[in-house]
């Protein structure tokens, strides 16, 4: 199981990181309100399931409430079918937390597939994103890789 990538929220509790600058999250950015979010798969070898990673910046000169448990993930099968992952949380870390003014933090969050559903009938993975940050219910799916193991 993957521990050590759980919940990096330090930067964004402490606020000791360096201010967020627009335009500076590695990948493809999606802004809701004041957050700018980019998100990427892995797999890396400890995990046992792919693993999201969720960089955040508060463009903001105010503290924006995010509820990483609102993210929805999904694997497509090769019929189209979207089947709903599970994220791995034994311990209940996984939690709304503010992230301050002008702040970064990122997540790393292993999922796992229903026990009715083998990982290798996944094509591909998506993310509705939207949820964490606003409380409407507009669904806004991302299509992501799916990794392979071992990657990261």
């Amino acid at each position: 199981m993957l521990t050590a990538m759980r919940l990096w929220w330090a930067t964004v509790l402490a606020g000791c990181a360096e201010p967020y600058h627009p335009g500076s999250l590695v990948g493809e950015n999606h802004t809701y309100g004041c957050i700018d979010l980019s998100v990427r798969s892995a797999w890396p070898t400890e995990a046992e399931g792919p693993v999201i990673e969720i960089d955040l910046g508060n463009r903001c000169d105010h503290s924006v409430l995010i509820d990483l448990r609102q993210l929805r993930v999904a694997g497509i099968d090769r019929f189209g079918e979207r089947v709903a992952l599970i994220p791995y949380d034994p311990d209940h870390e996984i939690v709304a937390a503010r992230i301050y003014a002008n702040g970064r933090g990122w997540e790393h969050i292993e999922y796992h597939v229903p026990e009715t559903t083998a990982i290798g009938e996944l094509e591909r993975l998506e993310v509705d994103l939207g949820h964490i940050v606003t409380r409407d219910d507009r669904e806004e799916w991302l299509p992501l890789a799916l990794p392979t193991r071992g990657s990261s």
